[in-house]
């Protein structure tokens, strides 16, 4: 027989108790299971599971500070190729003809590129570390650099892949010009093909650098697991580092500050919204860090089942946010 269900008036109207029979023989008391799936309850479940996984990621980031140093290094390098190629496409517009145009719309692209290739090297190399961090084996960040340099090739594709579909969702927003109606569903659909991307390749560079997967294989892999694990009822992205959105939240607001101040002083304006930029700054490079770390220890659950970093099953599982 089903046990019985029971709503109470001070609940929401999707609230529901169940009755559950303790299980030694002849018990007569009850315990009650609760559920809710209405929209506050299931953002307060993903708020809930967000700093869960957060935390877990940020304590294995406390314990291992080293894998912050890639996130560092790729920062730096990448401001001295925009500086460099920016320098160098500036030259060739100023000239003016339509062969050095074309040449500095080239060196543009060529920078962007290499930017790209710049920050997932760097990302391998911490998946590399997060992975031995995670399993309790020594952590090593030349060994990182060195492993994922390796699979320089494979990355330098996967980077090429990514900025063609970085590329085409932009197209596909547009810029912004109009009727109201044919931007919003031009945002819509680039916002939501992009999250569809994302989810389906969550798992190609930690399959390049762990597993030694062409690029191809590697984004059949990702999309492979993903929908093993999570069917085709994927709605939203990973959730982790939500709650590292809030340390933007100083910094826009002393970059807005900057932006009010400028009306009295330059000055102040200016220190404000340097402020302001540089934390935002640290947030992303935080941020990109945790969410590095964790995509390390679910990819060692979809693969192979374990349970790294102290993550439980329940919680590595409700990781993907799904429909229902």
């Amino acid at each position: 027989t089903s046990a019985p269900t029971t709503s109470r008036p001070n609940r929401c109207a999707a609230w529901t108790e169940v009755m559950v029979p303790l299980n030694a023989p002849g018990a007569t008391r009850t315990r009650t299971r609760s559920s809710c799936h209405c929209y506050g309850h299931r953002m307060a479940n993903s708020w809930a599971s967000s700093r869960v996984l957060t935390e877990k990621s940020w304590a294995v980031l406390n314990a291992h500070r080293g894998l912050l140093s890639f996130t560092i290094a790729a920062f730096f390098i990448n401001i001295l190729v925009v500086v460099v190629f920016a320098v160098l496409a500036i030259v060739l517009f100023v000239v003016g003809n339509w062969v050095t145009v074309t040449l500095g719309i080239v060196v543009v692209l060529a920078g962007l590129y290499l930017t790209q290739i710049v920050g997932f090297v760097a990302k391998g190399g911490m998946v590399a570390c997060a992975d031995d961090a995670l399993a309790g084996r020594p952590m090593e960040i030349g060994a990182g650099w060195a492993r994922s340099l390796r699979h320089s090739g494979d990355i330098a594709q996967w980077a090429f892949i990514s900025m063609i579909v970085g590329v085409l969702l932009g197209a596909i927003r547009g810029n912004g010009q109009g009727n109201v109606a044919a931007v919003l569903l031009r945002n819509v659909v680039a916002a939501a093909a992009g999250v569809a991307w994302s989810i389906i390749t969550l798992f190609v560079l930690p399959a390049i650098v762990l597993d030694d997967s062409g690029v191809i294989n590697a984004i059949k892999s990702s999309a492979h697991v993903v929908k093993e694990r999570w069917g085709t009822q994927i709605s939203g992205n990973v959730r982790i580092a939500g709650r590292l959105i809030l340390l933007f939240l100083p910094g826009l607001g002393l970059a807005l500050g900057g932006v009010f101040a400028a009306q009295v002083s330059i000055p102040l304006a200016a220190v404000l919204i340097v402020l302001g930029v540089l934390l935002m700054i640290i947030a992303g490079l935080l941020a990109g860090t945790v969410r590095t770390i964790f995509s390390v220890a679910l990819y060692r659950f979809v693969t192979s089942g374990e349970t790294l970093g102290g993550f439980t099953v329940e919680e590595l599982q409700s990781a993907v946010r799904t429909r229902g």
